[in-house]
């Protein structure tokens, strides 16, 4: 099959959402399948064209950007050609063309989308009148998509998007791969990054709806309890979307010291040592712009538990696993608490990588994603029709309901 993905961001712009995209397209170019990324050059000195593990990636020049969202006027004048060399169209939202694409389109081939997250911006007149032509535009498209994919079905009855379309809506657990660190690894990383003491982790984009300022409030009332508790934050925060946010943190982070360290960006095996080396790793999103949190899975299948925020989706994989806490979110006084009573009884929220792993299972999710696209026309035309759960917890969140 030839599959075009449709997206704003993908690589080397580093999120949950364009890790997902290429995980997932990797996979369908190993078994075979040709796989096409219409994007933005978010940075002028990316290349127009490039392939990356086998997936082609175009990227369209940016006129300008609206709040985070960067707008592609040359999409107009190229997806029509693109749409007829390829099987299938996969959306993937927020997107603010999406509307047009599946007007050009014209029901010709079959439509996904996947609603990653709602759009959520920060307040102001701009944000807002942006934010809502998106979400108009976004509808549009959702009404003349055959299939719409959630992470989780805890997000979809929640979000303002998908809630109006659960008659076709379909979820998929995201593709979650990590390595497996050593104790080599993981004292290594320690050592590098003089990091001794129990352990606190986040793993992230500098961004508001991350909810780090909630982290550092709830850190300093951990810290009076338990000393010798640092936190480390694994994330860029230099020339990235967020970096406005880094700088009204910094005084905040420079005022811990050495108690508090910043990683800077972490991938492959020092990812994986970072979540092994942490004694608990947090998600302490504000708002529902945190649909899932990819880090949370890494996190435990390296042996970490878990505290996260008691948003829709957000809070699934704590709820599936038992691997952790969930809290208020924006409530700095119940997350230091959750943080505390993880760092001391580490032991009660253990449980095996391969209990996670069958939880979670990344060849599951290509599998999904590879029979949806084969079999648009029986799962139209038969409403029982299923994406089978692999196991007894997942069969709550894999399917069609």
């Amino acid at each position: 099959m030839r599959i075009l993905y449709l997206t704003t961001y993908y690589l080397p712009h580093s999120s949950g959402i364009t890790a997902y995209m290429h995980r997932v397209a990797r996979g369908l170019v190993q078994r075979g399948h040709a796989v096409t990324v219409l994007t933005s050059r978010h940075q002028p000195g990316l290349s127009e064209e490039e392939w990356l593990e086998g997936v082609r990636i175009i990227r369209l020049p940016v006129l300008l950007r609206i709040s985070k969202g960067p707008v592609m006027p040359a999409l107009f004048g190229v997806l029509g050609r693109y749409l007829k060399t390829h099987d299938v169209v996969h959306i993937h939202l927020p997107f603010l063309e999406a509307a047009y694409a599946a007007l050009v389109n014209r029901g010709r081939r079959p439509l996904i989308l996947t609603v990653h997250t709602d759009l959520y911006l920060p307040a102001g007149l701009i944000n807002r009148i942006a934010g809502t032509v998106v979400n108009v535009m976004q509808g549009l498209a959702a009404r003349r998509a055959d299939w719409l994919c959630s992470y989780t079905w805890d997000f979809a009855r929640n979000s303002y998007l998908l809630a109006d379309f659960l008659d076709k809506a379909i979820v998929i657990h995201p593709p979650v791969t990590v390595a497996a660190a050593t104790e080599s690894d993981i004292a290594g990383f320690r050592e590098a990054y003089a990091l001794d003491g129990r352990l606190i982790g986040f793993a992230g984009r500098f961004a508001e709806q991350k909810g780090l300022h909630v982290l550092l409030a709830a850190f300093a009332a951990v810290q009076r309890r338990m000393p010798n508790v640092r936190l480390a934050i694994a994330g860029e925060y230099r020339n990235v979307i967020g970096e406005s946010y880094y700088r009204r943190l910094r005084p905040q982070l420079e005022a811990f010291g050495d108690r508090v360290v910043l990683l800077g960006h972490q991938e492959g095996r020092a990812l994986a040592s970072f979540y092994a080396a942490c004694d608990v790793l947090t998600l302490p999103s504000v708002n529902p712009m945190e649909s899932f949190g990819i880090v949370q899975v890494e996190a435990m299948l390296s042996g970490t538990p878990v505290v996260a925020s008691d948003i829709p989706g957000c809070r699934q994989a704590v709820r599936l696993t038992g691997m952790g806490r969930i809290v208020p979110p924006s409530d700095n006084a119940a997350l230091a608490e959750a943080l505390r009573a993880v760092l001391e009884s580490p032991n009660s929220y253990a449980m095996s990588r391969g209990k996670i792993a069958r939880v979670f299972d990344y060849e599951r999710t290509v599998d999904l994603h590879e029979e949806l696209y084969r079999s648009n026309k029986l799962a139209a035309d038969d409403r029982t029709f299923e994406l089978a759960a692999t196991t007894e917890a997942g069969s709550q969140e894999l399917g069609t309901e």
